[in-house]
């Protein structure tokens, strides 16, 4: 643009210039179609990602939930045979972030 202009400057004299303007066309029917789909659909998957996930911590945490009732209480066996309070706790944090990473692989790997 710089160019032309200048050329045309040169010859019309100083006050001559080029000016250009640019309108987009409009969207088609089908284009507004489907960029209101894929919203939709981004949305609605965002929502199921997030409900998927929602029940890993659920998971998780009903085991934990379920050892306060005594018929189940293998904290306290492990604790009377001998397993610290410390490697417990540890043991459970190790088994709950490998019960979370198939999930979070997964969905890496497909996202």
């Amino acid at each position: 643009n710089l160019v032309t202009s200048a050329l045309k400057q040169s010859l019309h004299g100083a006050g001559s210039s080029i000016m250009t303007t640019n309108h987009p066309m409009p969207l088609a029917q089908t284009e507004v179609v489907d960029r209101v789909l894929s919203i939709v659909v981004n949305l609605l998957s965002t929502f199921v990602i997030i409900i998927a996930f929602s029940w890993i911590p659920a998971a998780i945490v009903a085991y934990v939930v379920r050892e306060r009732e005594s018929h189940h209480n293998s904290k306290h066996q492990q604790l009377i045979s001998g397993v610290s309070i410390f490697a417990y706790w540890i043991a459970n944090l190790m088994w709950d972030m490998c019960i979370f990473a198939a999930p979070l692989g997964l969905s890496i790997f497909f996202l």
